[in-house]
């Protein structure tokens, strides 16, 4: 499966988790088990989709850093295999009302995005091309 089925899959289950009716049209597109999605570079597990969520209406976003560079993130509302680095900020925040904080691998390390909080809220936006499916 590549990023894109990945990503479309993962969208499918949080709509269907938020209405609890499912969607599929077709056979394939059916609700599959839980998959894991794991650290590209050292391969800890990170999330997994049943905690794929959505806001503003998607899981999957785009935007451009200060510096120009595009990051494809996912939402999710856990990833246990992360450690959120550094002091919150709303500098430059991609989600209003959101102060955010670097996402680190507890594995090895790598930057894989960023966790987004306020009062007793929080998700995490994950960098799409930096997990691997399982």
């Amino acid at each position: 499966m590549n990023a894109g089925e990945c990503d479309w899959h993962l969208l499918q289950q949080a709509r269907e988790q938020e209405s609890g009716v499912a969607t599929a049209a077709h056979a394939d597109e059916l609700p599959q088990p839980e998959r894991l999605l794991r650290c590209r570079a050292c391969g800890e597990e990170i999330t997994s989709s049943r905690r794929a969520l959505a806001i503003e209406g998607r899981h999957r976003h785009a935007f451009f850093n200060p510096h120009g560079l595009l990051f494809e993130i996912g939402l999710f509302s856990s990833a246990p295999g992360c450690l959120a680095a550094g002091n919150p900020t709303g500098e430059f925040s991609w989600f209003a009302g959101f102060l955010w904080r670097h996402a680190l691998c507890a594995g090895c390390g790598n930057h894989l995005g960023w966790r987004f909080e306020r009062a007793d809220e929080h998700f995490w936006g994950l960098v799409l091309n930096r997990l691997v499916e399982e």
